[in-house]
């Protein structure tokens, strides 16, 4: 089954790093299961695309993404 699951949080930065204290500038971290076709080229060209678009929208974004291998994942449903 396709998943995709999107979660906005919003948070306090209390880091030390005065780095960018732009309201405009977001953090995307992003986390899918490898795939033959998800090479680092194609995941560097997404990242670039995704910036460009965003900031086309007044928005800087810095983004993270993790390749994880599902048969190292495990799962527990509530009981």
């Amino acid at each position: 089954a396709d998943v995709l699951k999107v979660l906005v949080v919003p948070t306090f930065d209390a880091s030390d790093d005065i780095g960018d204290t732009d309201d405009n500038a977001v953090y995307i971290d992003v986390r899918a299961k490898a795939k033959p076709e998800r090479t680092q080229e194609v995941v560097d060209e997404a990242m670039v695309n995704t910036q460009k678009l965003l900031n086309e929208h007044g928005y800087k974004a810095t983004i993270r993404v993790e390749l994880y291998e599902p048969s190292l994942q495990s799962l527990r449903n509530a009981s």
